[in-house]
């Protein structure tokens, strides 16, 4: 939605890629940062000159014309979020994508743009103790996965902040319940092994769990998580717990 004055104001002083550093095992990373800032820069001027879509649907029927004005206000708030992360401004990221999402809630990009900043945000908070916002954001998150993408791993996060509350019960049932979503995640396999290892110690009930997730397609370093905690339980068994 550019005419050609506006396309050469979009390139004009956008810099060309280089890199003076003569070292060549630092000139990848220099280049990268270049190229997000480039990237970042682009989208900006795209948002500058883009021009309004009200006299293109002027003419067109009054539902028509507002599905198309929707759809152009939600992209141009996925656009500011792409800027956003871009620019590392994570708080500006999730704000834009969300008002993209409440404008269009058909905007699969934005809800999934929005979910992956959430989950990290949730494995931040996981630290940090914030646990009433993480749930906020779980609760948000399930609402906003509408084809189930990223629901197991959602309930597997909610048990994951049951358990820094110390809620044993309900973080058991927030993994099973991921379990029961998907069959073949790892992470609630290996968590339910950990309680009944160190919380609620049931070493029959922990070799369960964690032999079920060997039986699973997973990373070598998985692998070897796991292996490990069977040691520990041979070790403890050893030492007369059961």
């Amino acid at each position: 939605m550019m005419d050609e004055e506006d396309l050469h104001k979009f390139i004009d002083g956008v810099p060309i890629v280089t890199d003076n550093n003569p070292y060549v095992e630092f000139t990848a990373p220099r280049i990268h940062h270049v190229g997000t800032s480039i990237k970042g820069k682009n989208l900006l001027n795209m948002l500058k000159y883009r021009k309004s879509v009200k006299g293109l649907v002027r003419d067109l029927d009054s539902n028509k014309g507002e599905e198309i004005e929707k759809y152009f206000n939600s992209y141009t708030y996925f656009l500011k979020g792409q800027v956003g992360v871009n620019d590392n401004s994570l708080e500006d990221a999730v704000y834009s994508f969300r008002k993209a999402a409440e404008i269009n809630s058909e905007n699969t990009d934005a809800r999934y743009e929005l979910i992956n900043l959430n989950i990290n945000s949730i494995y931040r908070i996981l630290s940090t103790g914030e646990i009433d916002k993480g749930f906020e954001l779980i609760n948000e998150c399930i609402g906003l996965d509408r084809d189930n993408e990223f629901t197991p791993q959602l309930y597997n996060l909610r048990g994951l902040l049951f358990l820094s509350k110390k809620d044993i019960k309900r973080a058991v049932n927030e993994f099973e319940y991921a379990i029961t979503l998907d069959g073949k995640y790892f992470s609630p396999y290996l968590n339910l092994g950990s309680i009944y290892t160190y919380y609620e110690i049931d070493l029959m009930k922990a070799m369960d769990y964690y032999s079920r997730g060997l039986g699973l397609k997973i990373t070598e370093q998985e692998r070897n998580l796991i292996n490990s905690e069977i040691e520990k339980i041979k070790n403890i068994s050893k030492a007369g717990y059961r």
